[in-house]
C-alpha cells in the first residue's frame, strides 16, 4: 500500500468519523435539552430556566442554547431575562498552558425588572451563594469561566408609576482572565469593559480591574464616564427623591472601587446642562397634626 493511498484512508476515515459525531448531535440535543433544564431548576431557589433549543457541537466541544428564559416564580410576568443565544466552549489558548477553562458568550440578552421584582429580590433573605446559581451554571457547561461576554444587552427597569421607563441598550461588557490565582488586596487581575446607550441620547462606559475570586463577594476598581444621560428618563428613580424632573442632561466621570474591604466611588467630574425640576414637599406625620390644629384655632378664632 503506498504512502498516498494510506494519507487518503486515514483522511477518509477521519471524515466519516467526523460525520458520525455530526449526525450523533442531532440525536443527542433534545434529550440533553431536557436533562440540562431539569438540573438547572432542579439547583436554583425561587427561579425557574425555560431553554427553547440547545446545539452540542462534538467537533470544538462547544454548545450553544437559543431562547434562554429566566423566571423569578414570585412573580413571573414579565420574564426576568430573555436570552437569545447562550455560547460556550474551551479556551483552547489556555488549554495551551495547561488550564482547562471556558468562554461564555451571550447574545442579545434582554433583562427586565420591575419594582414589584426588585422589591421580592431584596427580601429574599436566602444568601446569594445559597441560591443555587454557581451550580446552575455548572449543568450548562461543566467548565469553569474565564472570558464572559454581553453582545447587544438590553436592560429594562420599569417603575409602578405612568413615568417612562429607565432603558439602556446596546450594552457590551467583557471579563477576561477571570480565574486568575488569588491576588493579593486591592489588586485586580482580570480586565472589565462595560458601554452602553441610555435612553436615545446618553452613553456610559466603565473601564478597570476586577477580582472574581475575592471573598466573600467579587471586587471591582473601575473608572466610569456617562454623556448627555436625559434626566427626564430617570423620573422612575429620582421621584423616590420627591423630585419632579422636567428637562435637562447629565454627564459625568469618576472612579468606583467595590470590594470586601474597600467601599470608595469619586467623583471626578458631575455636570447638569438646562435643568428644570421642581420639590415636592410631603410634610411628615407631626407637620401633618400641627397644621390640624392650626386648622380648628383658626375655626375656634
Amino acid at each position: 500500500m503506498t504512502l498516498r493511498k494510506v494519507s487518503a484512508w486515514i483522511f477518509g476515515l477521519i471524515a466519516v468519523l467526523a460525520l458520525l459525531l455530526i449526525a450523533l448531535s442531532f440525536f443527542i440535543d433534545e434529550p440533553l435539552r431536557k436533562y440540562m433544564e431539569r438540573e438547572i431548576n432542579h439547583r436554583l431557589t425561587g427561579h425557574t430556566v425555560r431553554i427553547g433549543r440547545l446545539d452540542f457541537h462534538p467537533i470544538g466541544l462547544s454548545l450553544d442554547l437559543e431562547d434562554f428564559v429566566l423566571i423569578q416564580n414570585a412573580s413571573p410576568t414579565p420574564p426576568l431575562a430573555k436570552i437569545r443565544k447562550l455560547s460556550a466552549d474551551i479556551q483552547w489558548r489556555a488549554l495551551l498552558r495547561g488550564r482547562i477553562v471556558s468562554n461564555y458568550r451571550l447574545e442579545r440578552p434582554a433583562v427586565i425588572l420591575n419594582l414589584k421584582q426588585a422589591e421580592q429580590e431584596a427580601k429574599d433573605e436566602t444568601p446569594v451563594k445559597e441560591r443555587g446559581w454557581q451550580e446552575a451554571v455548572k449543568r450548562i457547561y461543566p467548565v469553569k469561566i474565564n472570558h464572559f461576554e454581553i453582545v447587544d444587552g438590553d436592560l429594562t427597569y420599569i417603575d409602578n408609576s405612568p413615568l417612562q421607563q429607565v432603558h439602556l441598550r446596546q450594552i457590551h461588557f467583557v471579563a477576561t482572565n477571570i480565574l486568575n490565582v488569588e491576588s493579593a488586596p486591592h489588586v485586580y487581575p482580570s480586565p472589565v469593559h462595560l458601554e452602553g446607550t441610555v435612553f436615545e441620547t446618553g452613553r456610559v462606559r466603565f473601564d478597570g480591574q476586577a477580582d472574581f475570586l475575592a471573598a466573600p463577594h467579587p471586587g471591582v476598581k473601575t473608572g466610569f464616564s456617562f454623556e448627555q444621560v436625559n434626566l427626564r428618563d430617570l423620573a422612575p428613580l429620582i421621584r423616590h427623591l420627591h423630585v419632579v424632573v422636567n428637562k435637562g442632561s447629565l454627564s459625568g466621570t469618576g472612579e468606583i472601587e467595590y470590594s470586601p474591604r474597600t467601599k470608595v466611588i469619586h467623583v471626578e467630574k458631575m455636570t447638569i446642562d438646562q435643568a428644570q425640576a421642581d420639590y415636592l414637599y410631603q410634610p411628615g406625620p407631626a407637620a401633618s397634626e400641627a397644621g390640624e390644629k392650626t386648622k380648628e384655632t383658626a375655626k375656634e378664632a
